[in-house]
Formats: C-alpha cells, structure tokens, sequence
C-alpha cells in the first residue's frame, strides 16, 4: 500500500471534484465555445468527451492517466510530458486539449483524447504555481511576477 502525502491526497481530491464536475454536464455545446462566464448556459459545465479525467495519484511530475469517463476503463497511462517538471497549477481543459502548465513555467498543450499526443509547448521564463485562465479567447497565466495575456 502506498502512503500519501497530505498535499497528494488535496491534489488527488480536488481531480476527482473536477472530474466528477465535468462528467456531470448538461450542455450540448462544445467546450471551445464558452461565450460567457461559466458556459454558454452559465452552468460552468462541458460535454467535451475523450478528456483525460485522472492525473496520476502517486507524483505530481506531469504523468498523465486517460480513463473513460462513463466506465471507468483504462484508455490510457503513463503519458509524459518531454522534459522533467513538477506541476503544482492544475491541468485546464478547453477546445479539444489539456494545459497543463509546470512550476518552471512551461505549458504543455496535448490533445484530449484516447492517445497522448503532445501539441506542442511555451515558456514564459518565470515560475508559475497558479493554474492557467481561459477567458475571451485568451489564455491567461500567472507568473511569480506578471501575468501573461495570449490569444487575440
């Protein structure tokens, strides 16, 4: 049996509280298309499917785990991020891909769906502990000195 460690077990509860929030939708519209706060029916809900909904339990260095949502069954494990991180921020899911935004800075953007496929990466040369904002079109990221405004 493997031990926990406090920060391990609030990281793990607060996925499943996300992913138990996501799987619970109730609009039909896509997850890109969020023209106002919470949604487009103000619910705060998507019915986006295929999303990695597990992030692995036992480390916080970016090892994705893809379940189904509805069964529970295992689509996928072990996918990585290319570099060695520690995540603090959590992963943020929006058009058809996961964010998921390290302490050194660097955001990794992989597809969500049944195969890993990493889309590709950025830096903004800070360190950043704050999960990514997604708002107006635009992806916002608190730094440890800015905030980062990119999109149109």
């Amino acid at each position: 049996m493997r031990i926990f460690t406090r920060m391990s077990v609030a990281f793990v509860i607060s996925l499943i509280a996300a992913v138990m929030f996501l799987s619970s939708t109730i609009s039909s519209t896509s997850a890109g298309n969020w023209p106002q706060w919470r949604g487009p029916e103000g619910q705060g809900v998507s019915r986006e499917t295929g999303l990695p909904v597990e992030w692995s339990a036992t480390t916080d260095r970016g090892i994705l785990t893809c379940l189904n949502a509805k069964t529970g069954e295992l689509v996928y494990e072990g996918g990585r991020v290319p570099i060695p991180a520690t995540f603090t921020a959590s992963p943020v899911a929006f058009d058809g891909k996961i964010l998921l935004t390290s302490e050194d800075g660097d955001t990794f953007m992989v597809r969500a769906g049944p195969k890993h496929e990493l889309l590709g990466s950025n830096t903004v040369g800070e360190p950043v502990y704050a999960s990514p904002a997604i708002a107006d079109g635009r992806i916002f990221i608190r730094g440890e000195n800015n905030l980062y405004a990119i999109g149109n």
